[in-house]
């Protein structure tokens, strides 16, 4: 009788467990008063509109800054010795909002202010790269830094300040003998790096079959908006032209062979 009683308990609370399990998907600490949410760029779009005097700090090196930024955010590189000082000196009583390029710099960032003692944070999901995805503003200044393409097997001379566009992309898939396997990544990206030599290896040992391609998209934002490419490293593998595979993150070799053994 006892473990009837216990299962009909459970029964009953079942549905209130699952509301608490599924309540959080935005909402990564709520403790009293603290409040600390990452949201994607839409609602991100939203909530800072709400908050006309709202603190947005960009937390990117210098030279990302320059080559575009949210309107009005403050510059504080999360790698400088001196950003625990810098960023301290914020109103604790105030919104914080914060945002790097995909999303992992501002969520070390959003997890130091919550130890500061800030009360609300929200942290751009998937940062400028999902912000220019989706199609919103950015303030643009003159940047110093010129580069194109970084590729193994395919260079390209980079076309204005901006990159490659839409027409050059056309023609850097367009190889009718291989696949082209395209490798969207970024300098300061972790995950990237540890991508790049298993790229490489591939390249070479597949030489025959695959046609490696590399952008960077701090310096080729036009493409990288136009494909709408969210987060970082994405790989994406063309077959005459169109598009066979996708794939957002650190993934392994034997997957990546595997797609272009299905694909050959």
């Amino acid at each position: 009788m006892f473990n009837y009683r216990k299962l009909l308990l459970l029964a009953a609370l079942l549905p209130f467990m699952l509301v608490a399990c599924t309540s959080n998907d935005k909402t990564e600490t709520t403790n009293g008063q603290v409040i600390s949410e990452r949201l994607d760029a839409k609602s991100f779009q939203s909530k800072l509109s709400e908050f006309p005097d709202a603190q947005l700090v960009d937390v990117r090196t210098p030279e990302e800054y320059n080559s575009g930024h949210i309107q009005n955010s403050l510059n504080l590189n999360v790698y400088d010795s001196n950003f625990d000082k810098e960023i301290s000196k914020l109103d604790k009583s105030k919104p914080v909002f914060v945002y790097c390029r995909s999303g992992g710099r501002s969520s070390s960032a959003a997890s130091k202010l919550v130890d500061m003692g800030f009360s609300e944070i929200y942290d751009l999901q998937g940062g400028i790269t999902a912000w220019n995805a989706n199609n919103l503003s950015l303030s643009l200044e003159s940047s110093t830094t010129k580069k194109g393409l970084d590729g193994q097997s395919n260079t390209a001379e980079q076309e204005g300040s901006e990159g490659i566009d839409g027409n050059k992309y056309l023609q850097l898939i367009s190889n009718k003998e291989k696949l082209v396997l395209v490798d969207f990544n970024a300098e300061w990206c972790g995950p990237c790096k540890k991508l790049s030599p298993i790229l490489d290896k591939l390249a070479k040992e597949y030489s025959s079959k695959i046609e490696l391609v590399k952008i960077d998209v701090d310096h080729n934002p036009i493409i990288a908006k136009q494909l709408r490419i969210e987060g970082l490293p994405t790989l994406k593998m063309y077959k005459n032209g169109k598009e066979v595979w996708s794939f957002l993150g650190l993934t392994d070799e034997e997957s990546i062979k595997e797609v272009i053994k299905s694909n050959s």
